[in-house]
């Protein structure tokens, strides 16, 4: 199967093995991106709604889980 799908991209023309190398690096780059787009814009959300007076203050991971339990009540 290896060698046909090599054999297969090497009779294709130029056009459309830029095509398929283009294709194929955007959709590796969105795999990669997308969840760490969405992990970075969950962990900033969980700051901003456990945000304390202190801006410095360490917040243990059970503190988060109190707060989320919190808020869920409150919703």
């Amino acid at each position: 199967m290896t060698k046909s799908i090599f054999g297969k991209f090497r009779k294709l023309e130029n056009k459309k093995k830029l095509q398929l190398v283009i294709a194929v690096s955007l959709s590796v780059v969105l795999l990669v991106a997308l969840p760490v787009y969405a992990w970075f814009t969950h962990k900033r959300s969980i700051a901003l709604t456990t945000k304390i007076n202190a801006p410095t203050q360490f917040i243990s991971p059970q503190e988060t889980k109190n707060l989320w339990q919190i808020l869920k009540w409150q919703i």
